[in-house]
């Protein structure tokens, strides 16, 4: 998982050097395999004053302006901002420098006037989105000082290694929510109230088990265009190509809430329903790689009323993805099962950042919110107006709700080596987003949806060793005694001659404990003998490669050898020559070898 250290800052405050973060979060339970820095994304840029600013003799919509850059004499500048204006304090890209969509600055004539350099915008800066007019700065500074990293910035990616079983870490929020509990601050979560109104939709589900939850949300009056600038800095950071406001914002609440969303376009779905159903056999679909994709009855899809639009939980279909026409979208924010997703990404080649959520069970609770939160930034773009109808589907109500696990103090205490009262353990998990209720002896804890894996009470306690630090657990002095054997000299010189062989080239095979009941008769082995009624069939038998004229067996040495095969490749020279290699050492609770 790609975290931006400046997403993860909208969420929780972080003050701390990026290596001392990354450490903390390790010792935490959040391995940092790296870290990234991201320089700004210009170069070349001055602290300027505006000197003077006339019209321009050849323009009426452009000013010729007179600016202090600490070149040791004014550079002549040609602007065509509206709101330049004398005496500003501005960012001045000179000759050479380059802006955030690697423009490089030139000597030039404008309309036959020399111009020297830029007076630069946010957007030209890729600092903000206004590009109409002029960065007016608010500090004061001497002229010619650079303006590298002050205005942009600088970022700094960390990629963590993400266990299986923590799927709420596949987000900035479940990032953030983990670095407040390590340093004890406030969370700040986005507003995610889910959207509360009429049916908009008809909803068809095939099974409930293929598909526990599906949320609709509907925007009307689109308008596809640009993303924010800060939106794109922020997906290009974690390594996501900006594509428009609509698709962007979609990417944006994944990598923010860790649940996948897909955006249709509503005028391209054939009547007045969707449905989640399994593929058809033979039924085909060209996916938004421009690849047609033949489907069987394993793989789950999205479709209307007339063909599959989408492969649920992996890829949306061509057919009804967001085009510069489109005009009002259907939000998807669904969950589908894991195996079946699994299956349909292995089956069709398709690996992409929504599988790899739904293959470790997305948060069954916050579908219907991310739906409304994307409906909200939608609406925050200018992009399109919300509309207050929904659709929604739950298989089980109950899942919902957020589990109870009794937690016990004593054996808290116990497994830890502490001696925490019961506030104290509260204290711990509610850090963690746990709240509990306090009994005479235990506590009660609610987990939230996100936290699956906490399922028992030693999840729990786990989680409390966690954010107590377990550098803060003192030393157990109590002495512990263990009963061991010791190896034989016997033994000792067993192993050192097994080993001193294995050296020269030799295999060694250690057959398995268990034997089948017919190998002792394949094996000439008297199953009525008196040895194998007492051992039965389940003593251990040790092989060993060595020269069989050393020592002499009876056929039973070879109890399980009979199942061990060389691999043909392997083999060099006759069959008579591997066979002078062999020698059986069995051990039997007699002594008897």
């Amino acid at each position: 998982m790609k975290a931006s250290l400046n997403w993860l800052k909208r969420y929780v405050d972080v003050s701390e050097h990026p290596d001392a973060l990354a450490h903390d979060l390790t010792m935490f339970g959040l391995n940092v395999e790296s870290i990234e820095s991201l320089a700004p994304s210009y170069s070349g840029v001055v602290f300027g004053r505006v000197l003077e600013c006339g019209k321009h003799p050849g323009a009426d919509r452009l000013s010729l302006c007179s600016v202090d850059a600490g070149r040791g004499r004014p550079l002549s500048i040609v602007c065509g901002a509206p709101n330049v204006r004398a005496g500003q304090r501005v960012a001045v890209a000179v000759e050479g420098a380059v802006l955030a969509g690697g423009l490089r600055i030139k000597r030039s004539k404008i309309r036959g006037q020399l111009s020297e350099g830029m007076i630069c915008s946010s957007a030209e800066l890729g600092v903000g989105e206004d590009g109409g007019g002029i960065l007016v700065l608010d500090f004061d500074d001497s002229p010619g000082a650079s303006l590298d990293g002050r205005l942009d910035q600088t970022d700094y990616v960390l990629d963590i290694e993400i266990t299986p079983n923590r799927p709420d870490l596949l987000s900035h929020l479940g990032i953030a929510r983990e670095i407040a509990a390590l340093y004890r601050r406030e969370l700040r979560p986005p507003a995610l109230a889910p959207l509360d109104g009429g049916a908009g939709f008809r909803l068809e589900i095939e099974s409930g088990a293929d598909c526990p939850r599906y949320a609709a949300a509907f925007v009307e009056g689109v308008a596809v265009g640009p993303s924010p600038a800060w939106m794109q800095k922020l997906l290009r950071a974690v390594g996501q190509s900006p594509i428009n406001n609509v698709v962007d914002v979609t990417n944006f609440v994944l990598l923010e809430l860790g649940q996948p969303i897909h955006a249709f376009d509503r005028d391209a779905l054939a009547g007045d329903a969707i449905v989640v159903r399994r593929a058809r056999k033979g039924e085909r679909i060209v996916t938004l790689d421009g690849v047609e994709r033949e489907l069987d009855p394993s793989i789950l899809v999205i479709a209307d009323a007339e063909r599959a639009v989408a492969v649920a939980g992996v890829m949306g279909g061509r057919d009804a993805e967001v085009r510069p026409e489109t005009k009002r979208l259907v939000i998807e924010s669904a969950m589908f099962e894991p195996r079946l997703v699994r299956k349909a990404r292995r089956q069709l080649l398709l690996d992409t950042e929504a599988s790899y959520r739904f293959e470790r069970e997305a948060d069954i609770g916050i579908m219907a919110a991310a739906a409304a939160r994307v409906c909200g930034l939608v609406a925050e773009m200018k992009a399109g107006v919300p509309d207050d109808r929904t659709a929604e589907y739950v298989h089980d109500r109950g899942a919902l709700e957020s589990r109870t696990v009794a937690l016990r103090v004593a054996q808290t205490n116990r497994v830890m080596g502490t001696q925490l009262a019961a506030d104290d353990i509260a204290a711990l998990l509610d850090r963690l987003s746990l709240p509990s209720r306090i009994g005479s002896d235990a506590l009660a804890v609610s987990v939230p949806t996100f936290r699956r894996d906490l399922v028992e009470e030693v999840d729990l306690i786990e989680e409390t060793a966690r954010v107590y630090g377990y550098d803060n657990i003192g030393r157990d002095e109590t002495i512990r005694c263990g009963i061991f054997s010791i190896p034989s000299p016997e033994d000792r010189r067993g192993e050192l001659l097994a080993g001193h062989l294995v050296a020269r080239g030799y295999a060694e095979a250690i057959t398995s404990s268990f034997m089948d009941p017919a190998s002792p008769g394949k094996m000439r082995w008297d199953a009525a003998d008196e040895r194998s009624q007492e051992i039965g069939v389940g003593r251990t038998c040790r092989v060993r490669l060595v020269r069989p004229g050393d020592i002499g067996l009876d056929a039973d040495g070879l109890a399980g050898f009979h199942k061990v095969r060389y691999p043909a490749e392997r083999r060099q020279g006759s069959p008579q020559q591997h066979l002078r290699c062999i020698a059986v050492r069995a051990l039997h609770h007699h002594g008897r070898r």
